[in-house]
């Protein structure tokens, strides 16, 4: 599993665990391990794991959720599928629960001969900034444009899109991430800014040149 992958995995069993208590309390496992298993999301033996090997509803739905934390973001969109006709507030809960706080950058890789204000590598930092400043936006597809300006795709955006669906903040963290991932010579700190800049973010330009310039500061004198 590659880095993507692993931070899409780590967002999904992230919204599973913190609405764990509601959807032990909440779910009928039947009808969901039903629809499931009808899209090959879960096994035949998995099927009969969860609903017969559990004597009590609430046991069902733990083995449920435990099956369903090593199925993936695919799987946890089929999930989400499955609740829509008759647990829309557990959707509601899902959707509305935040990405997990991105990991720092190990100190070994913040070195005096990379970091200048322009050349240096985007941050999880940097990140979390720019999630934020788009999320306040007057549109909130305004981070389609963000992300056409570096390069993506339509079939991309709609990719991003089905993988967390009415997650606005995961999809703007997925399509980062991946920018980042995915053009490692090209993503730089001066080339979002000046992306930012095009669509008329200056502020939050602003403010990630400043955060570099800070860096480099202290590492200087350091």
């Amino acid at each position: 599993m590659d880095l993507k992958e692993d931070w899409l995995d780590s967002v999904h069993i992230h919204k599973l665990k913190k609405n764990r208590v509601e959807l032990v309390r909440d779910l009928l496992p039947d009808p969901v391990c039903d629809y499931l298993l009808a899209e090959y999301v879960i096994s035949q033996e998995e099927y009969e794991q969860i609903l017969y090997c559990n004597q009590t509803t609430a046991g069902r739905n733990r083995k449920l959720l435990d099956i369903l934390a090593t199925k993936g973001p695919n799987g946890f969109n089929e999930f989400r599928t499955a609740l829509l006709a008759d647990f829309k507030w557990l959707v509601d809960a899902l959707d509305s629960t935040p990405p997990p706080p991105s990991k720092p950058l190990p100190v070994e890789s913040q070195t005096k001969s990379t970091i200048t204000p322009q050349t240096s590598d985007v941050t999880d930092e940097d990140i979390d900034v720019v999630v934020q400043s788009l999320l306040t936006s007057g549109s909130l597809m305004s981070w389609k444009f963000v992300a056409r300006k570096l390069g993506f795709k339509e079939d991309k955006l709609n990719e991003i899109e089905y993988r967390s669906p009415r997650d606005i903040r995961a999809q703007i963290y997925e399509m980062l991430f991946y920018w980042r991932l995915e053009n490692t010579y090209r993503a730089r700190h001066g080339v979002l800014c000046d992306v930012l800049v095009a669509e008329g973010r200056i502020a939050t330009a602003e403010m990630l040149r400043r955060n570099h310039m800070k860096k480099e500061v202290k590492l200087e004198a350091s």
